[in-house]
């Protein structure tokens, strides 16, 4: 008579890993801390940045609009009060094939925020952009007035830092949510475009959350190194940027890509529905997810302020990907294909095994194959 098996242990054991692999999973989605204005001068606080939020996203403010022209101006004063010497990019421009709009001709007079913080080398410049404008039907706090709070905040504590070697040029955006018609007329008009040797997009497609960088220039392999070196908790994935190249959105970072510069695309994605609704408002938007956008802007322009930004590109582009945000696992494409034949023996090696030892059944394999495109999709 063969004993009775006590399931009870490995119960409680798989019940155990599962909910601590849901706990860690979940921890690592949440973003840092936001920092108290007492920090130091020199650092990103997501209560100073804050304000600009509210300042600017009390109210939706489309193009052609009074809220439209107050948050230009408020941009304008908080530069010329940090000793910048903002200019503004007024110019009509037309898009006979709109990246946004396909199949429609956009056009538009767009006036483009820029100011430029020296470095001591004068060499090639970072750029920080983000766009000032918002949907008609939403207050744009997310979307992207925490963008324009990234780069008033950064322009500030980089004011009160050491000095870089590269320049660093602070671009906020006229015309995004009608056709990128402020990012095209920069990149096609603008002298400083040909100055610049990284481009960093910061916007949003949500409230909350952690911010991932899910969008990257071709021939990425030196750019995804020095990004890894530097940021504090990185968040992102070669796969995201896969999925993402295969959806028809389009950000502000579209038109630098297309003309073949170097740069990261970020956005934090959590509190979906609120996204261009009247709840985008200040009282929304996670102080964390502002901290962890400024906690990138520092890092990658401190580090990239101070190296050659003239030999970025190179050919080939990486398989990478974070793990909970602590590390960045970088690897060579070529690899993906031995990872993939070295997984497939392995499996039909246990599926031999088991089927000697008449543990694996047909159905049993069947089974499991079609709970494989619902985890995917979970």
């Amino acid at each position: 008579m063969k004993p009775k098996r006590n399931l009870l242990p490995a119960v409680f054991l798989f019940l155990f890993l599962v909910v601590g692999a849901s706990l860690v999973m979940f921890l690592s989605q949440q973003p840092p801390a936001p920092l108290p204005a007492s920090i130091p001068a020199s650092e990103f606080s997501a209560a100073r940045a804050f304000r600009h939020v509210e300042a600017i996203a009390d109210e939706p403010h489309p193009v052609g609009t009074t809220a439209h022209l107050q948050a230009r101006n408020y941009i304008v004063s908080e530069l010329q009060a940090l000793g910048l010497s903002p200019q503004i990019q007024e110019t009509t421009f037309v898009d006979p094939e709109s990246p946004a709009f396909p199949g429609m001709i956009v056009a538009g007079t767009v006036q483009n925020v820029i100011a430029r913080l020296a470095g001591t080398a004068g060499n090639q410049a970072i750029l920080l952009v983000c766009h000032y404008d918002s949907v008609a039907t939403a207050p744009g706090a997310s979307d992207d007035g925490s963008g324009v709070a990234t780069l008033l905040e950064t322009a500030r504590a980089l004011q009160a830092g050491s000095a870089l070697k590269n320049d660093v040029v602070f671009l906020f955006f006229d015309g995004e949510e009608v056709g990128l018609l402020g990012a095209q007329a920069f990149v096609e008009q603008h002298p400083w475009a040909k100055e610049v040797g990284l481009v960093l997009n910061f916007d949003t497609g949500g409230d909350t959350g952690i911010v991932y960088m899910y969008e990257t220039s071709p021939g990425n392999a030196r750019l995804i190194s020095e990004y890894a070196k530097s940021v504090p908790h990185p968040a992102a994935s070669s796969m995201m940027y896969a999925v993402y190249s295969a959806m028809p959105n389009e950000s502000d970072f579209t038109p630098f890509k297309r003309a073949g510069f170097q740069g990261l695309n970020f956005a934090h994605l959590g509190g979906k529905f609120r996204y261009h609704t009247l709840t985008e408002n200040p009282a929304n938007l996670d102080p964390g997810s502002l901290q962890h956008q400024g906690s990138y802007a520092m890092s990658l322009i401190r580090h990239f302020g101070n190296l050659d930004l003239s030999n970025l590109r190179q050919d080939d582009s990486p398989v990478y990907f974070d793990i909970l945000s602590l590390a960045l696992i970088i690897y060579p494409e070529a690899w993906a294909l031995l990872f993939a034949i070295f997984t497939a023996l392995i499996f039909i090696g246990l599926v031999i095994l088991g089927w000697r030892q008449k543990k694996v059944s047909l159905v049993g394999l069947l089974l499991g194959a079609l709970t494989f495109p619902i985890n995917v999709l979970i």
